[in-house]
């Protein structure tokens, strides 16, 4: 068996594999597992650190194919983790809304969180997954060779070690530089991460903070981005981390043209060619007089989107800058820059706004079974930072605008079914008109995260720092 501990009866595993003379043997046993028939995979035998034995750890990928008598078949009691999964189960190694995010292929199991978690355990951290924004055990044992020496192919093994003792060593669970399709900063004396993928065309799509998760990244619309509307709103909608046909795809049709992250590895800067939101010759499922197909006829734009985004901004502690530009590559009328949007995991589900005069944190309740209205409708309130926040002021997110008046504050709640669709919502709106072919639309923001408390001293400072 893996090193987590004696086999379960669960998906997506169905065989028995045994080390005999440093050889794994593996028996298949199809009907031992409701789940269906995964017994066509390979298993090493590897010396396990933790255990103090050879032990076979599967090796991905895994094809799994329904068994006939087993397809319709649901398990008969809910599954729980082992008290031996603490390790693995660590929110510095795994999170299942970006586990699930970004594993699509794991859809076709269901979306529930102990489904996710169970995958977790028993597939993707053996077979060397990424289970969070902060660490990958591969990229562990790349940046570390020496673990790499004494663990081989045993990510659990390198999974349990940092958890243990790599992090308050600190070790790093990601390559300098990226690898593997995304790209980290981090301030590990802050416990901030901050990384970018491929996916989502070097889009933000996680931020960590003392093992929360910050980012929802459910679709190619979430994350923490640029977006661009005309006058026709979505049906002309260059989207920087690509388009609604994306969707869960581990892919995007947005052009991710440059992407370089600091000798520091505390700034990353990304250009972009942004995707349409909707592809050519497609209805808006809300159709008004302005938007009711598609405009673009192409399904890449002609935008571009360059950003840098930098931990620590000025030295103020829990900060992080969005600094950047979009060209616009013809006339338009109008155009409103969302510079940038983020989107947050369901955990962020209170409300409060920053009093620009008073430099206080104000709560604004709003409803939690819908869209939340803005901040306020008075035009001056709009310039009031959203601060979102989990219930309990742990965790806390605000962002601030140096580019003044022309922007609002808007936030949204969206209850959605699945655990890692649910997502809060905040945006930084920038209008500008009878705007110039190859105009430069400047942009600089800045995060700041952390507790609510430590969020609100950031925004303090921010503002100070501003106004000086």
């Amino acid at each position: 068996d893996a090193p987590q501990g004696p086999a379960q009866p669960a998906a997506p595993r169905t065989s028995n594999s045994t080390c005999v003379n440093k050889t794994c043997t593996t028996t298949c046993i199809p009907d031992s597992n409701p789940w269906g028939n995964c017994c066509n995979h390979t298993a090493t035998c590897l010396f396990d650190p933790v255990f103090q034995d050879h032990r076979c750890i599967p090796q991905l990928p895994f094809i799994c194919q329904p068994h006939p008598r087993t397809q319709h078949r649901q398990p008969t009691r809910q599954w729980q983790p082992l008290a031996t999964d603490t390790l693995l189960l660590s929110p510095f190694v795994f999170n299942a809304g970006f586990y699930l995010n970004t594993h699509p292929e794991l859809d076709a199991l269901g979306v529930d969180e102990a489904t996710v978690t169970k995958h977790w355990l028993q597939v993707g951290a053996p077979g060397g997954s990424q289970g969070c924004g902060e660490f990958h055990s591969l990229q562990y044992l790349m940046r570390n060779p020496h673990l790499a020496q004494k663990f081989g192919t045993n990510y659990t093994a390198a999974i349990e070690h940092y958890v243990t003792q790599g992090k308050a060593l600190g070790l790093l669970g990601f390559v300098k530089g990226g690898a593997f399709g995304r790209y980290v900063i981090a301030n590990p004396k802050e416990d901030m991460f901050v990384s970018a993928s491929n996916r989502t065309a070097g889009a933000v799509d996680s931020i960590v903070i003392h093992g929360t998760e910050y980012l929802n990244n459910w679709d190619h619309g979430r994350e923490l981005q640029l977006a661009v509307t005309t006058v026709h709103g979505e049906c002309y909608n260059p989207t920087e981390a690509g388009n609604r046909e994306d969707l869960r795809q581990n892919t995007t049709t947005s052009q991710l043209t440059a992407v370089a992250v600091a000798a520091d590895e505390l700034s990353l800067a990304t250009t972009v060619q942004p995707a349409f939101w909707m592809v050519p010759g497609t209805k808006h499922a809300n159709p008004t007089a302005n938007c009711s197909v598609a405009v673009n006829t192409a399904n890449v734009s002609h935008y571009t989107m360059s950003k840098t985004v930098s931990l620590n901004y000025k030295g103020i502690a829990h900060s992080l800058l969005f600094q950047g530009s979009v060209t616009v590559p013809e006339h338009q009328w109008r155009v409103q820059l969302e510079s940038p949007t983020g989107y947050h995991a369901a955990v962020f589900d209170t409300f409060y706004r920053f009093d620009l005069t008073t430099r206080k944190v104000v709560p604004t309740p709003c409803p939690t079974t819908n869209v939340c209205p803005p901040v306020v409708t008075a035009p001056l309130a709009m310039q009031n930072p959203a601060i979102l926040a989990s219930a309990d002021g742990t965790a806390a997110v605000g962002a601030y605008s140096f580019f003044m008046p022309e922007l609002g504050y808007v936030r949204f709640w969206f209850k959605e079914a699945s655990f890692s669709d649910t997502t809060s919502k905040w945006t930084i709106i920038r209008d500008f008109f009878d705007v110039k072919a190859g105009t430069e639309l400047p942009f600089k923001t800045v995060l700041c995260m952390g507790t609510l408390a430590e969020a609100a001293a950031c925004l303090q400072q921010v503002v100070e720092a501003d106004n000086f």
